[in-house]
């Protein structure tokens, strides 16, 4: 089988004739050192395996403050947490207000 396998890597032709072009979006602000396949003009993400990832580091050392441009946990929790409060604050209303219609 291996004899095989061998004969068919070596013996079977393979030509690429194209590479689509691929988009690909990464916060460069925030990352460097993505590698690249192949390595001028190439692909991060696509390729075989999880490689393009390797040596990625922060793009600055000194930003380590944390602070992004968006809202953090604790502010998307206080926004479901009081969703969670109308919404069930509706129901519980509504319910009372369809008793309240039955009894006259």
């Amino acid at each position: 089988m291996h004899k095989a396998l061998a004969q068919h890597y070596e013996d079977t032709p393979s030509v690429t004739l194209w590479y689509p072009n691929q988009l690909e979006a990464y916060r460069s602000d925030r990352f460097t050192g993505f590698t690249k396949q192949p390595t001028d003009g190439g692909i991060i993400a696509n390729q075989v395996g999880y490689w393009g990832y390797t040596s990625v580091e922060p793009a600055s050392a000194d930003d380590t403050s944390g602070e992004g441009g968006g809202m953090g946990a604790g502010g998307w929790i206080s926004i479901a947490a009081a969703a969670i409060v109308v919404i069930g604050g509706g129901g519980f209303l509504i319910s009372r207000r369809k008793k309240s219609d039955d009894r006259e």
